[in-house]
């Protein structure tokens, strides 16, 4: 089972780490583990099996844009808790999540490496995409991380940005896709159906008055919510697991002004 612990917790997990030999990390935030990610953890586990030494991830939470423009709306393709459903997929043997705060910012890119990844962590090897960033004001890079390491013997692997049609593939990308409706291309890029979460609530009835009886869903604010339309979908809670037709939007039918979600169920009897 995977391991997840904070940062100044970490004293007590050096087994996991195999603190005296070393150890693969991978360092990221990974919004919806897609496949630039995928690939990414899946050359780290690879090289954890070949060397026989702990796969470990460092990442972060909340998003660092959620704390240097708070005012900005940022919708994320996961929660926290997919997130690292979605990254033990690869067996991992240690996640280390560390607090994202402005204090945290502020740490040099130096800083960043001399206390955390080497006092802390003690890797072997590194696997990290060639966009990589880190420190103060993200002045650290693949580059800098090359020179620090080279006389240390831990090897960097620095893994080059992935394409599908002539672009890169990123979170960015495809929160966009999903929210322009777009779900079968940003479907493609994360390699599984795209899901979202809520609870549900009660709506006006008006469905029922019509003869199409829905569900209301108030969403989890923090994910992407796909643009207003209607979609063919699959909506699941315990033992329940039944196609329906997603409708998102302001119903203007119904002098709607707030943007709602609603599921009619095929078949709810």
């Amino acid at each position: 089972m995977i391991k997840i612990v904070k940062l100044k917790n970490l004293k007590e997990h050096k087994e996991n780490l195999n603190y005296k030999k070393g150890n693969v990390l991978t360092i990221g935030f990974f919004d919806g583990v897609h496949i630039g990610h995928q690939k990414i953890l899946g050359i780290g586990k690879k090289i954890s099996l070949e060397k026989d030494i702990p796969f470990v991830i460092l990442t972060f939470h909340p998003h660092p844009n959620k704390v240097f423009f708070p005012a900005k709306e940022l919708s994320l393709l996961t929660s926290l808790e997919d997130r690292l459903k979605l990254i033990n997929c690869f067996d991992v043997d240690l996640v280390i999540v560390i607090p994202f705060t402005k204090d945290f910012s502020m740490i040099t890119k130096e800083k960043f490496l001399d206390e955390i990844i080497k006092r802390k962590i003690n890797p072997k090897f590194l696997v990290i995409g060639e966009d990589f960033r880190f420190g103060y004001k993200a002045k650290g890079n693949v580059d800098f991380l090359k020179r620090y390491f080279e006389e240390q013997n831990v090897k960097v692997n620095v893994i080059p940005l992935l394409k599908v049609n002539d672009k890169t593939v990123s979170s960015t990308l495809i929160r966009e896709l999903i929210k322009k409706g777009e779900i079968s291309k940003a479907n493609n890029l994360l390699q599984r159906t795209y899901e979202i979460y809520g609870s549900v609530i009660k709506g006006k009835g008006m469905g029922k008055v019509i003869g199409f009886p829905t569900i209301n869903i108030k969403m989890l604010e923090e994910l992407v919510l796909p643009g207003d339309g209607v979609y063919l979908g699959e909506i699941k809670s315990n033992s329940l697991r039944r196609y329906c037709l997603i409708n998102i939007g302001k119903r203007p039918t119904f002098d709607g002004k707030k943007r709602t979600i609603e599921f009619y169920i095929f078949l709810l009897s």
